[in-house]
């Protein structure tokens, strides 16, 4: 089995992606990946609350996506299924997640 068949439709907890870095490792595992599951990015409440429904713009924006964007006719459309953004506070219990979010990953 392969790294790239390893990850057919497994899904991902990534914290650290309030950063540049964040961004980066997500490109990597959407190039690297394409048949990844979901991609679920812990980012601060506070950064979500700010950027709120355009979280997804600032991200397809970001030149680190370039490289996927060119390769991809259905960018943001692939994006937009395969990561999703989850408040969280690594602070506080259960990370700070709420208790849906948290049931879907559990379940997941």
């Amino acid at each position: 089995m392969t790294i790239i068949e390893y990850y057919n439709n497994k899904n991902l907890l990534l914290a650290g992606n309030d950063c540049f870095m964040g961004d980066v490792l997500i490109e990597k595992m959407l190039r690297m990946f394409p048949n990844i599951g979901t991609i679920y990015a812990l980012i601060s409440a506070a950064k979500l609350k700010a950027y709120g429904d355009q979280l997804y713009n600032k991200y397809l924006a970001s030149p680190c996506f370039d490289r996927l964007k060119h390769a991809n006719l259905y960018f943001d459309t692939y994006v937009k299924k395969r990561v999703k953004f989850i408040s969280s506070d690594l602070l506080q219990d259960n990370l700070g997640i709420s208790d849906e979010d948290l049931k879907e990953l559990i379940e997941n």
